[in-house]
C-alpha cells in the first residue's frame, strides 16, 4: 500500500498526451512513468533487462486534444529457452482530467505490476532467467479507448519485431475485493475479487477476433484454479485471522476459494481486450467496479473520480484513512496469483537469452530496434548497413523484405512503402462526469469523505 500512497499522492491528473511540464499535480503523467520505470529497474537489477519506449498517437478527450504522443513503457527480460515467445504483464498509468491520484484506477494495478517486477527479479537472480521472455508493460492511454494496448498489438500485426505473446496478464484496479468487507465492518460480507478470462467477444469495433486456441484458454483457467489453492494457503498463513471493525474472522480458507472468481465476464474491458482480439489467452485481476451502475451500493468505490485517493481507498475498505490488513491482503492476492502465472508460463532456467523488439518499419522512416540479452550487440539490417549497441535506429530507403541479424539470430522484417495508421475505434471520449460520494457509514470519521 505504501507505493500506492506515494505514487497517487504525488502524480495527479495523468492524462495521456497532455503533460506540459506544469507540475505533477497539474499533470503527473510523465513523472509517474519515470518514477515507475526507475523503481522497476531497481527491482530487476542484475538482470539483462532493456527498456523499450513505444510512442503512438492518442485521441485525447473531448475539449482536451492531445498535445503529444502516448508512451508505453516496456521492460523486457529475455527468455532463456524461448525468447521468441512472451508473457506480457501489463497495467495502465494514465488517468482522468479531474483525478487526484487515481489510487484505485489504476495506481493499484501499476503498483501490483511494480511489486511483481521486484518479486520476479529476486526469483530470476536466484534461479535463472524466465524460460520465455517476460514483458512488464506500463500501458498508456487506457482511459482514451485502450489506445496504448491497441498500439502494442497493432505494431505486432504490422511487422514490428516482438516476441509472440502466449498469455497476457492485466493488472487492473485491485484492493476492493476479498478479504475486504465494506467499510471494514465485520457485520458485512466479504467482497469478491476477480480473475477475468477470455470467454465473451470484445467489442466489435476492435475488429474480428482471431479464433485463438480454446485449449490454451482452458489451460490458463486450469492453471489459475490450481494456483488459487496454493495462494490462499500462503495468504491464510500470512493474514488469517483478519482484524475488522467489530472483531476478527478467518480468511483464505479452502471454503472461500470461490471468493476469487475465475472465468469470463461480459463486462468490457481493459488492456486485455486488444490481446483477446489477437487470439491470446488473457486474465485480468480486478476488484469491485459497480460505481457507474444505475443503483450501486453505498460502498461502491468512486474510481475515475477526484475522490479516488489513498485515504478514500482505506476508508472504503477499513473505515479509517489508515490502511488496514484486509486491504493489504486484497492487494497481495493479485500479486501472488500473477507470480504463479508467470512462473507457470516462464519457469526459471539457467542460461542466457536474447529478445528483440522494433517499431513498425516503413521506407524512409527511422525504425527503432532494442535488444535485451547482450551488452553491445552488432546488427546487420539486410541492406548492407550495420550498427552496434543495444538500442539502435535504422532507416530503410526502399520497401521490401529484409533479414535483420543480431547476436547470431535472424529476424525477417517486412518494410512497408508507408507506415500504417492506427485508428481510434472508440473515437474521442468525454471524461466521466464528477459525482458526489459521501457514504453515511463514514460520517464523522476524520480524514474520510
Amino acid at each position: 500500500m505504501g507505493d500506492i500512497v506515494t505514487f497517487s499522492s504525488r502524480y495527479w491528473a495523468r492524462v495521456s498526451g497532455r503533460d506540459t511540464s506544469a507540475g505533477p499535480h497539474v499533470n503527473g503523467h510523465d513523472e509517474f512513468a519515470a518514477a515507475w520505470q526507475k523503481k522497476a529497474l531497481a527491482g530487476l537489477q542484475g538482470l539483462p533487462v532493456r527498456v523499450f519506449r513505444q510512442r503512438f498517437s492518442v485521441p485525447g478527450f473531448v475539449d482536451l486534444p492531445a498535445l503529444s504522443p502516448g508512451v508505453n513503457v516496456l521492460l523486457v527480460v529475455p527468455g532463456a529457452v524461448h525468447p521468441e515467445e512472451a508473457v506480457v504483464v501489463g497495467s495502465h498509468y494514465d488517468g482522468e482530467p479531474t483525478s487526484k491520484g487515481s489510487a484505485y484506477d489504476d495506481t493499484s494495478g501499476s503498483m501490483v505490476l511494480l511489486a511483481l517486477a521486484r518479486a520476479m527479479g529476486a526469483t530470476w537472480r536466484r534461479e535463472g532467467l524466465p524460460s520465455r521472455t517476460v514483458i512488464f508493460a506500463l500501458f498508456d492511454a487506457e482511459e482514451e479507448g485502450l489506445a496504448g494496448s491497441l498500439a502494442y498489438t497493432f505494431a505486432g500485426a504490422h511487422h514490428a519485431i516482438q516476441p509472440k505473446p502466449v498469455v497476457m496478464v492485466d493488472e487492473e484496479q485491485s484492493g476492493i475485493g476479498y478479504p475486504v468487507r465494506p467499510f471494514g465492518l465485520l457485520s458485512q460480507q466479504t467482497l469478491p475479487s476477480y480473475a477475468v478470462t477470455n470467454g465473451f467477444d470484445p467489442p466489435a469495433r476492435l475488429g474480428v477476433p482471431k479464433s485463438g486456441n480454446p485449449a490454451a484458454l482452458r489451460q490458463l483457467t486450469i492453471r489459475l484454479q490450481r494456483a488459487r489453492g496454493r495462494v490462499f494457503a500462503a495468504l491464510s498463513a500470512a493474514y488469517s485471522p483478519v482484524k475488522y471493525r467489530g472483531g476478527r474472522a478467518q480468511a483464505f480458507g479452502a471454503g472461500d476459494l470461490h471468493q476469487l472468481q475465475i472465468g469470463p465476464s461480459p463486462l468490457c474491458c481493459s488492456d486485455n481486450a486488444p490481446f483477446q482480439v489477437q487470439g491470446v489467452p488473457t486474465v485480468t485481476f480486478a476488484g469491485e467496479a459497480d460505481y457507474y451502475n444505475s443503483n450501486p451500493p453505498p460502498w461502491s468505490y468512486p474510481f475515475d473520480q477526484p475522490q479516488d485517493t489513498p485515504a478514500a481507498l482505506a476508508c472504503d475498505t477499513g473505515g479509517s484513512p489508515t490502511p488496514d490488513a484486509a486491504l493489504a491482503a486484497a492487494l497481495d492476492l493479485p500479486l501472488a496469483m500473477s507470480e504463479a502465472v508467470v512462473n507457470d508460463y516462464a519457469p526459471p532456467k539457467r542460461g542466457t537469452g536474447l529478445a528483440v523488439l522494433s517499431s513498425m518499419p516503413a521506407a524512409g522512416v527511422s525504425t527503432h530496434f532494442t535488444e535485451a540479452g547482450s551488452a553491445d550487440p552488432a546488427w546487420t539490417f539486410g541492406d548492407g548497413t550495420h550498427a552496434r549497441g543495444a538500442d539502435v535506429h535504422h532507416t530503410y530507403r526502399r520497401p521490401g523484405t529484409y533479414t535483420v541479424r543480431v547476436a547470431g539470430r535472424a529476424y525477417p522484417l517486412k518494410v512497408a512503402r508507408a507506415g500504417p495508421r492506427q485508428g481510434f475505434p472508440f473515437g474521442t471520449l468525454h471524461p466521466p462526469t464528477v459525482r458526489h460520494w459521501q457514504p453515511t457509514e463514514l460520517d464523522g470519521v476524520p480524514g474520510c469523505p
